[in-house]
């Protein structure tokens, strides 16, 4: 996979992450966008996979779904190995 498509699948996973996580707590684009601040056609567009979201734009969306940025964005790159919020922020299971 070259780097374009790669970032295309990123970003298209990305957007099916937050659509999902937004119905699972029952808000609408609208509600959305006012809680993180960012108007609600770019959080369309993130969903639909048509814009990439800034660092800040995914600080906010980890917030307004009350998780970790790690958490929001495990699992959406297909090439990297998810590695779970708990390894992430260095709380590696002593063996």
């Amino acid at each position: 996979m070259d780097e374009l498509e790669a970032t295309t699948v990123i970003r298209n996973n990305l957007g099916e992450k937050v659509r999902k996580l937004r119905k699972e707590q029952g808000l609408s684009q609208s509600n959305l966008a006012m809680m993180v601040g960012i108007a609600r056609q770019y959080v369309i567009d993130i969903e639909l996979g048509r814009k990439a979201a800034s660092l800040d734009v995914l600080v906010r969306l980890s917030r307004g779904f009350d998780m970790s940025l790690p958490e929001l964005i495990d699992g959406i790159d297909p090439e990297a190995p998810t590695m779970g919020a708990s390894y992430a922020f260095g709380r590696i299971p002593k063996s």
